[in-house]
């Protein structure tokens, strides 16, 4: 049967095996991520003069900063070997298009950043590749377009993970059962259209049991996707200006103002959360999300920029107790929740837009669905 047929027959199923096998492939970009924000801040990043190989090697010696930019790579290679188990599992199993192609998708954008990063380490080692780029290569026309470089492949990986959380939010129980706009008061779960018995009273909510619960999203909602599509170009323009400060070690000001406009968009953005779509519990969950990350972030980011600013000025690398790494892991780390913050405006406009879209009514959920309490139903929904 073609997957058309399936969607037009069949029912879809959640299968709790591959939402976490999206789940565990999320994280293991994010670590990606922080092991990158180490190379950066190790200054690691020409320490392994070659690519694919390492000083010829699949495992050279890991001894200095060779440790760090090897381990960036056998992370990726990881990485890479995973999403291509997800895509193939998704070519074979996922009856959703659209979900075969974010996997597509994803494959291509985890394969384009390994060569990227290559490409940054020929940039710098090979006369040829130089000589292809540059009519007369100098070493400031090689610096400035490695720092270019280095700020795509950083700001792109964020948005890989972006897809990958994306992915792991489409295969989820609650995307799966969730599918017009219709949400639970009691517990906040989204409910199918107009479901009702035989006898024509309500259905119960398939999370928690109980009936008569449902309530329509208010127009207010569909304000929130446009202001989270906002807040994560604001976002994107922050982890620009952030690459460019770790990379050229230039000034604070424009990524501490970048900062300011963020935190003004992210409460702003969960404020409209938290009144409009408080019966929509994934969404207050993202918000929170963003709201602690913010939060979080702002200490790391003070606490970087006291570390690099102190360092720049006594030409030395940022230490905590004389400890580059731990230095370093706390950069790393200010890198890695402003992806997850990104990763969170992203959310919120893909469930945004599913609860919008859905607000005219649909159809109802099957019988079998909606039969009992929240734990013991059948993961099985119409197409």
């Amino acid at each position: 049967m073609q997957h058309g047929d399936a969607l037009a027959n069949d029912s879809l199923t959640y299968r709790p095996w591959l939402f976490w096998l999206t789940v565990i492939v999320t994280l293991m970009c994010l670590v990606m991520i922080t092991a990158g924000g180490m190379v950066t801040s190790m200054d690691a990043g020409d320490s392994v003069p070659d690519w694919p190989l390492s000083y010829g090697s699949l495992m050279p010696p890991m001894v200095g900063n060779v440790f760090w930019e090897h381990g960036h790579r056998l992370i990726g290679m990881v990485l890479g070997l995973a999403t291509i188990v997800l895509a193939v599992t998704f070519a074979r199993s996922e009856l959703r298009t659209w979900v075969r192609k974010l996997g597509y998708i994803v494959l291509l954008a985890v394969c384009f950043q390994g060569l990227l990063g290559g490409f940054r380490v020929k940039l710098i080692s090979s006369p040829w590749v130089q000589e292809k780029i540059f009519t007369n290569p100098t070493g400031a026309d090689v610096e400035k377009f490695r720092v270019f470089v280095a700020m795509v492949h950083t700001t792109l990986a964020q948005c890989v993970l972006c897809l990958f959380a994306v992915i792991a939010l489409v295969t989820s129980r609650h995307w799966i059962w969730a599918t017009e706009g219709n949400f639970c008061r009691a517990c906040g779960y989204d409910l199918r259209g107009s479901a009702n018995r035989i006898d024509g009273s309500d259905a119960p909510c398939p999370e928690c049991g109980l009936a008569g619960t449902g309530e329509m999203v208010p127009k207010a909602m569909g304000k929130v996707p446009r202001l989270a599509l906002v807040t994560a170009i604001t976002v994107v323009i922050q982890l620009l200006l952030g690459a460019l400060r770790r990379h050229t070690d230039g000034t604070i000001i424009f990524h501490a103002v970048g900062a300011f406009v963020v935190a003004v968009h992210v409460i702003a953005l969960s404020r409209k959360v938290f009144v409009h779509c408080s019966q929509c519990r994934a969404m207050v969950r993202f918000a929170m999300v963003l709201l602690i990350g913010l939060v979080v972030q702002l200490g790391l980011g003070l606490s970087s920029w006291l570390l690099t600013s102190a360092a720049i000025e006594s030409g030395r690398a940022p230490h905590i107790n004389g400890s580059t790494e731990w230095a370093s892991a706390l950069i790393s780390a200010h890198v890695a929740v402003g992806a997850i913050m990104l990763a969170g405006c992203v959310l919120l406009i893909v469930e945004g837009r599913r609860v919008v879209k859905g607000t005219g009514g649909g159809t109802p959920i099957p019988a079998a669905a909606m039969t009992g309490s929240g734990s013991d139903h059948g993961s099985v929904v119409t197409a």
